[in-house]
């Protein structure tokens, strides 16, 4: 025998036992395995979540008191989320005296009240609310207490030190009552 003959039979001998063991391997497997969807487990569940520090006043408007609150980490932009929260934590009626002396109930932090933009520039934010934010202030605790609460709570919950309201991609001398000219830093004493 020349060798041209021992090398073919030699290939035909490779190509028929892959041939067998494939069809071996394969023929065993004739449904395609279903597709298995892992679900996560509710621990898994629970550590996609992160806790978010609020800063909310308190029922007499005397101060701010913290408050946890969980969310859905990852879940969008956190300085907007963060503002949500506050308005959904300030959704109520508080009472004040208006400038005729009468008992009148307002909103806290009214629902048109609006975070329009938001610019970043290093450790400083730049927060853009609509003209309902400065409508929205009727008496100087309230004021004071919101301005906190937006500025301890973002300043908390991300890499930011210092926090600039403006209204109307204005910067704005005063609101009602303080001035808004100055960046803001967090104040827990308030």
């Amino acid at each position: 025998m020349n060798k041209k003959n021992i090398a073919l039979i030699f290939l035909g001998v490779v190509l028929l036992t892959t041939g067998t063991a494939y069809y071996l391997l394969v023929g065993r497997y004739d449904k395609i395995p279903p597709k298995i969807i892992f679900e996560k487990t509710d621990s898994e569940k629970k550590m996609s979540k992160e806790k978010i520090t609020l800063y909310i006043p308190d029922e007499n408007l005397a101060k701010l008191k913290v408050k946890e609150v969980e969310v859905d980490s990852g879940s969008g932009n956190e300085i907007s989320m963060v503002f949500e929260l506050l308005k959904s934590e300030m959704n109520y009626e508080f009472r004040y005296r208006g400038e005729s002396g009468d008992k009148v109930e307002a909103p806290f932090l009214d629902e048109g009240v609006k975070l329009l933009n938001i610019y970043r520039d290093g450790e400083d934010i730049y927060l853009n609310f609509n003209y309902k934010f400065k409508e929205n202030m009727k008496i100087p605790e309230q004021e004071l207490l919101i301005v906190y609460s937006i500025v301890n709570s973002i300043t908390q919950s991300s890499g930011y030190k210092r926090v600039k309201i403006l209204v109307n991609n204005k910067e704005v001398d005063k609101l009602n009552f303080y001035r808004l000219s100055k960046f803001y830093e967090k104040n827990l004493e308030i």
